[in-house]
């Protein structure tokens, strides 16, 4: 039987996806990332450490913080949500998928490529 664990904090949601993507990075061997969210107020909590600490969800916040701490150049960026609709939409299949494990998109899908397309020409 597959335990589903529901996580009802979006604040939650996008800091575990974050460290998920930076830990993914590392494994892989970028040494040289830029991670990209829509919620700015993950890039405050993440770049102010004193109040991370008495965040509701601190060991996630500070798990963060030790993978930026490593040999690596890394920079977490904030972009509005418009621009992230590639991801949104990645998202929405992940939360919609029976699979609660990290999965890796090899090869895209014909919906996906046209939202990347759109996002690499920068149009709305």
């Amino acid at each position: 039987m597959v335990e589903i664990k529901v996580i009802k904090s979006p604040w939650l949601a996008e800091a575990l996806a974050l460290k998920d993507g930076m830990n993914l990075a590392w494994n892989r061997g970028y040494r040289k990332v830029i991670c990209e969210v829509d919620c700015r107020e993950l890039t405050k909590a993440i770049v102010d450490v004193g109040n991370m600490r008495r965040h509701a969800h601190a060991e996630v916040f500070l798990e963060i913080n030790e993978l930026m701490e490593r040999s690596w150049c890394i920079r977490v960026a904030w972009i509005h949500r418009e621009a992230n609709f590639p991801a949104d939409w990645r998202a929405g299949q992940g939360a919609a998928s029976v699979d609660q494990g990290l999965t890796e998109l090899i090869n895209s899908r014909p919906e996906l490529d046209l939202l990347l397309l759109k996002d690499r020409l920068a149009v709305p």
